[in-house]
C-alpha cells in the first residue's frame, strides 16, 4: 500500500508544478496564503508549510507589505521538476550523504538572479572581496576570530595555499604540523625549505 504524502507536501508539489509549467511566471504576484487555503480547502498552517518550502527552494519570494511573487525563471536554470524538498524540513534525512540537488538548484537560481552577467567577470587574483568579507564575518561570528577581509587569502587548493603560507610567513620560520597529519602538508613545507621540527 502506497503511503499518502502529507497535505502540505502535496500542495507544494502542485504549486511547484504550476510555476515550472508557466502557470505563474517570473515576477508575477503569487496567490496569498488565505486564497490558497480557500481554493484548496486546506488549513492556513498547511498552506504556510507549502509556501515556506517553495520560498526556501527559490520558487517564490515574500516582499514585505507587497505580497508573494514568483522568483523562478526557467531561462536562468534548466528544468528542476525532479527536485526534492530540502531534507532538513522533514523528520528523516536522506540515507546517503549526497548534497541535496534542490539546495544546489536554489542557490544557482538565487546567484543568477542577483548577480546576472556579473558572475562572468573574472575574480581578482587576491580573491573576490564579497567572499573575503563573508569569510571574515563567519570567522568572527562562529570562531571569535577577528580579521579584516584583506587578511584572507583565497586560493585554488589546499596544496597551493600551504605553499603560500611559507612565502608569506617566510622560509626562515619553523613549521610544525599535527601527527598524524596529511602527508602532502609535510612534503610541501620540506620542499619550500623552512626549518623543520617533527
Amino acid at each position: 500500500m502506497k503511503r499518502k504524502i502529507p497535505a502540505y507536501l502535496e500542495l507544494y508539489q502542485t504549486l511547484r508544478q504550476m510555476i515550472t509549467d508557466g502557470a505563474y511566471t517570473f515576477g508575477q504576484r503569487f496567490p496569498s496564503k488565505r486564497s490558497l487555503s480557500a481554493a484548496y480547502s486546506l488549513s492556513l498552517v498547511t498552506v504556510e508549510h507549502a509556501i515556506d518550502l517553495l520560498e526556501e527552494e527559490g520558487y517564490i519570494e515574500t516582499r514585505e507589505r507587497a505580497g508573494i511573487f514568483v522568483s523562478y525563471c526557467p531561462d536562468t536554470i534548466g528544468s528542476v521538476q525532479e527536485e526534492e524538498p530540502i531534507p532538513h524540513l522533514f523528520s528523516e534525512l536522506p540515507s546517503d550523504d549526497a548534497f541535496p540537488y534542490s539546495v544546489i538548484a536554489r542557490t544557482i537560481r538565487h546567484v543568477l538572479s542577483e548577480y546576472q552577467e556579473d558572475i562572468m567577470i573574472k575574480s581578482p587574483s587576491s580573491g573576490l572581496p564579497a567572499l573575503q568579507n563573508a569569510i571574515a564575518s563567519h570567522l568572527l561570528a562562529g570562531r571569535g576570530i577577528n580579521v579584516s577581509a584583506d587578511q584572507i587569502i583565497i586560493g585554488s587548493g589546499a596544496e597551493y595555499l600551504y605553499g603560500m603560507l611559507v612565502m608569506i610567513l617566510g622560509r626562515d620560520k619553523t613549521y610544525g604540523i599535527e601527527d598524524p597529519s596529511y602527508d602532502v602538508i609535510q612534503r610541501i613545507y620540506q620542499a619550500n625549505g623552512p626549518l623543520w621540527k617533527n
